[in-house]
């Protein structure tokens, strides 16, 4: 009896261009779990095991963080880690990522994320590099990525953690509150004293501030 042939194996003609995970839904999984956890000193191997996330290609999955920028070289959180975690605006984040490292995507396509599946195809087929299989990886690794990402041109990130940020926030939370002025032009009488100028002048100041709290 004859023996089947074997499929030959492609061989990329050139590197894969952009960053792919050989389990998207493993990609997916970690994308969702990053927020509902406490930020670990490093993202690698061993602590997505200890998230369940036990899948050979999970190596690959981590190497899609690094090169969007969530993670270093060395699986330490980064500054837009801790952005994706932010509640509400961890989305925003994650798509300014994505967009810096798809910038040639975007430039093709208005809305990448939308786009079909044929057409995204057509792009990573003249751009992306790689055999036919690595190619369907590159597109599923940007599809996963979009799925947890807002893509919005006015967001801008935090350029720093800590004190700056939280003083730009105080002083932006001050500018919006609302700011009462008040011109006051006192007769005093004649032939007081200075406690006694105190004291008229303490009581104008407590009315005033009785005043603004009953309304």
């Amino acid at each position: 009896m004859a023996k089947a042939k074997k499929k030959p194996i492609e061989k990329e003609t050139s590197a894969p261009k952009f960053p792919y995970a050989t389990s998207p839904s493993e990609l997916k999984n970690i994308l969702r779990l990053i927020p509902k956890k406490p930020k670990p000193p490093k993202l690698v191997t061993s602590t997505a095991n200890t998230w369940g996330i036990k899948n050979t290609g999970v190596g690959r999955t981590l190497g899609v963080l690094r090169e969007i920028g969530l993670i270093d070289a060395s699986g330490v959180p980064t500054a837009d880690y801790v952005a994706y975690m932010t509640e509400g605006t961890g989305g925003l984040a994650l798509g300014k990522k994505i967009k810096e490292r798809y910038n040639e995507l975007f430039d093709h396509f208005t809305q990448p994320q939308n786009a079909s599946s044929s057409d995204l195809k057509n792009f990573f087929n003249i751009h992306s590099g790689g055999v036919e299989k690595t190619i369907e990886y590159q597109i599923s690794t940007f599809k996963a990525l979009s799925e947890f990402a807002s893509f919005d041109d006015t967001y801008t990130p935090p350029s720093s953690l800590g004190v700056a940020t939280n003083a730009r926030g105080d002083a932006a939370a001050r500018s919006a509150s609302p700011q009462i002025h008040f011109d006051l032009h006192i007769h005093l009488p004649e032939g007081k004293n200075t406690s006694d100028y105190e004291s008229i002048i303490r009581a104008i100041s407590d009315y005033i501030v009785i005043k603004i709290k009953g309304n």
